[in-house]
């Protein structure tokens, strides 16, 4: 009787640890488990940084030049925007010469991030863009008082000229950025 009493005594034993469940060790590994795997699975579909940049500065110029068109309108100037390799910058014509917008916040020079630059069509007629030399400002594309602005196309690339964002204008709609399809 008593050695009958001693193998129940051990079975429940047995049956009380095998129900103990996880030790809270074992479930902050499982966690931070978790935590790498969901890390590495944003990354991996969030795009690459400089994708992001490209598309950042693609919807900035779109914004910037819609602004600047509806101050054209408003103020019944003309606009320019100078597009640079790295870069692009406001022009406003007063007296018949352009002169590159001062004083103004959100038309101010901007400076694409680095590995970044621009590649512009006018018309469908590839534009070479050079740095601008002395003091002439010569604005590629106009904003004009009556609502209009030259069509272009204007592609941001990559240090090994590989297309990341778009940007297009056509002569009466609003400039807008258009997402480019990966292969």
């Amino acid at each position: 009787m008593i050695g009958d009493h001693l193998i129940d005594k051990r079975k429940a034993n047995s049956a009380v640890s095998a129900c103990r469940g996880f030790t809270l060790l074992e479930l902050l590994v499982v966690l931070v488990i978790i935590g790498i795997v969901i890390t590495f699975a944003v990354l991996s579909v969030g795009g690459t940084g400089l994708q992001q940049k490209a598309d950042e500065e693609a919807r900035r110029l779109a914004a910037l030049m819609n602004i600047a068109s509806e101050q054209a309108v408003l103020q019944s100037t003309e606009y320019g925007v100078l597009i640079q390799p790295e870069g692009f910058s406001f022009a406003i014509l007063v007296d018949e010469d352009w002169h590159t917008v001062q004083d103004d916040d959100l038309l101010r020079q901007r400076t694409l991030p680095k590995d970044l630059y621009f590649e512009l069509f006018i018309e469908d007629v590839s534009v070479v863009i050079d740095e601008e030399k002395g003091e002439e400002v010569k604005p590629q594309l106009l904003l004009f008082s009556s609502g209009e602005h030259t069509p272009f196309s204007l592609t941001i690339l990559s240090a090994d000229a590989e297309p990341l964002s778009h940007v297009v204008g056509e002569m009466f709609s609003p400039v807008r950025m258009e997402k480019l399809e990966q292969p």
